[in-house]
């Protein structure tokens, strides 16, 4: 029995693996993932300036450029904007005649004229609104500065005036800490890494059961393959075979990331000062849920939860698939597993909006959804070690029941080509030893 199961397993493989959709899809993805991390350097390379810098031009005297040139590096430091460098001139005329050339850089005019501050922002065409917005800042701001200098204030006072309030936040409730702020970037970091491909992975599992199984139905081949073997062996290769698919894929899909990543480092390309600080804030946040402690541990349970849950959506696809007699049939069944799919989903990307709810925990338990809930968080520390075991636990007792029941109603449901009184043959099933 092992080496029929065996064999269907490679076979279940080769009918995925050798196909020209396979590879040509896989060739396709290898260059859209590497094409995506290194789209500034293609756009380069073909004559774009999607990366180049363009200048923002100051004309005015030498206290208003300074001021302002100050602000605007300031503020453009704290948007991670490094569209632009900023240079002084005092020859508006030939920068003006420049610009009509259809240049992307601006002129920026300030005028002190007896305390009358005034400022005009010359372009060809419409500035970004990131842009203007800090250029529109930092007049205001140099606007203040220049009158007080003007002013008969003392320079303690100009300093006390011009000094940032200081604030002290005080949070009354226990559950409340400085890293509260954090966790939303923390989540909109976790989910598309983690999860995204993920329930994608998901969706391919289930879609690739079902089209199998259907097709074996719907050519006959089906009643030529259990008679050679047991629905049993059948059952399980259908579910291995399409599991390590899967995973395969995934493994793909990681491999593709970083080889777009090395050619990113080949071609001399970096991460923004913006995106560096950011991470190394939401690392601080999870060392301080005091999560890297036991990491190890904590890995090996949720890539076995990743692992159980493939299994589990591979079993219930299965079922629902031999109960059906098309593959049309299988697409209006398979709902209700989307169903949980994009509940798990949703609710993986509001758990750091949720943070204490008991719902968002218990849902974290409940099976099919745990292998997207239960990571999240653990890594936003609202659960621990002894959670994920639980969230575990609870998907390995519906994995045995999916399959000593399920396999029953795989017996009946492989050989039904029928949907008449389908429900009550599958309940019969059941019951039925």
């Amino acid at each position: 029995m092992k080496k029929k199961i065996k064999y269907l397993i490679k076979v279940c493989l080769d009918k995925k693996i050798k196909t020209k959709w396979f590879k040509i899809t896989n060739v396709l993805l290898v260059i859209l993932i590497v094409g995506i991390i290194n789209l500034n350097s293609i756009v380069k390379s073909f004559g774009g300036d999607f990366d180049k810098t363009n200048t923002i031009y100051v004309s005015g005297d030498e206290v208003s450029y300074n001021t302002f040139k100050s602000y605007l590096e300031s503020y453009m430091k704290s948007a991670d904007s490094t569209k632009y460098k900023i240079k002084y001139t005092n020859d508006v005329d030939k920068v003006t005649t420049d610009l009509k050339k259809k240049s992307k850089d601006i002129l920026v005019t300030i005028t002190n004229d007896k305390n009358n501050i005034s400022s005009e922002v010359t372009s060809y065409e419409s500035v970004d609104a990131l842009t203007y917005q800090l250029i529109e800042s930092s007049l205001s701001s140099s606007k203040m500065i220049i009158y007080l200098n003007s002013s008969s204030l003392t320079n303690e006072e100009k300093t006390s005036l011009l000094s940032p309030i200081k604030i002290e936040r005080v949070y009354l409730s226990d559950t409340i800490d400085k890293y509260s702020a954090t966790r939303e970037t923390l989540g909109a970091i976790i989910v598309p890494i983690f999860i995204v491909p993920f329930f994608m992975l998901i969706i391919m599992l289930i879609q690739f059961i079902g089209a199998d199984i259907n097709e074996e139905k719907t050519t006959r081949g089906m009643e030529i393959i259990i008679s050679s073997v047991p629905p049993k062996a059948h059952f399980f290769s259908k579910i291995i075979g399409s599991t390590l698919f899967v995973l395969l894929q995934g493994g793909l899909f990681i491999l593709y990331f970083g080889i777009g990543l090395i050619v990113k480092r080949g071609l001399g390309g970096s991460y923004s000062a913006g995106t560096t600080e950011t991470l190394n804030n939401v690392l601080e946040v999870i060392k301080s849920y005091g999560v890297l402690d036991n990491i190890v541990p904590a890995i090996l349970v949720i890539v076995l939860l990743f692992l159980v849950s493939f299994v589990a959506y591979s079993l219930l696809a299965g079922i629902l698939a031999s109960m059906t007699t098309s593959i049309e049939d299988y697409q209006q069944l398979q709902a209700p597993l989307m169903i949980i799919c994009v509940t798990g989903y949703y609710l993986a990307i509001m758990a750091s909006m949720l943070e204490g709810s008991v719902f968002i925990k218990i849902a974290s338990y409940i099976p099919f959804i745990s292998a997207m809930l239960a990571p999240i968080l653990y890594l936003l520390g609202q659960a621990t070690i002894f959670d994920l075991l639980i969230s575990l636990g609870t998907l390995i007792i519906v994995v045995y029941l999916l399959f000593e029941y399920g396999l029953r109603v795989y017996k009946i449901g492989i050989l039904n080509y029928s949907s008449k009184d389908l429900w009550k043959k599958v309940f019969k099933s059941i019951k039925e030893k």
